[in-house]
């Protein structure tokens, strides 16, 4: 029983460390695109844009604090960012080689947005599952008391102050 607990636990941490690994190799491709394009003011003006662009607080932060969604969508996360993640290295193994930094500034902006916007995809679709509830009913003493879904219309609404079945 207890090392079901430890599998568990893991493969929750997964997700999370897959975060961690992708925003500290961004860190490193950001650091590496900042050393070739120190001597060109032109692409430290574009590649200040493109940093102040990008999003302070983003689904993958909001996905990484919440430990139910990792372990549902847990393969799929995993997926997803490790993709990414892969694209981030090669390109910046790529920009070793001093090839065109425009071009690795626009694949750092659209790898993020993507990868964000994927994730975002998923936690809409999680969040969804908690709007999306059919109507809810109450048993007390053999009576069903059926509460009509949010939204409907003036007729299917309860009178809460009076429950009691009396006349």
């Amino acid at each position: 029983m207890y090392s079901s607990n430890i599998v568990l636990s893991y493969l929750d941490n997964e997700v999370s460390e897959s975060i961690s690994d992708y925003k500290k190799n961004m860190d490193i491709f950001r650091h590496t695109i900042e050393k070739y394009i120190q001597n060109d003011d032109s692409l430290k003006h574009y590649f200040k844009n493109v940093i102040l662009n990008r999003s302070r607080v983003t689904s993958m932060d909001k996905i990484k604090a919440d430990k139910t969604i990792q372990k549902k969508y847990s393969g799929e996360l995993k997926k997803y960012i490790q993709f990414y993640n892969e694209v981030i290295c090669e390109e910046n193994d790529f920009l070793y080689d001093d090839t065109d930094v425009e071009t690795s500034i626009n694949i750092f902006y659209s790898t993020d947005e993507k990868l964000n916007n994927k994730l975002q995809e998923i936690y809409d679709d999680y969040e969804l599952g908690f709007k999306q509830k059919l109507e809810q009913k109450l048993e007390i003493n053999n009576y069903t008391i059926s509460f009509p879904k949010e939204k409907s219309n003036e007729e299917n609404r309860i009178n809460f102050s009076n429950l009691s079945l009396r006349d």
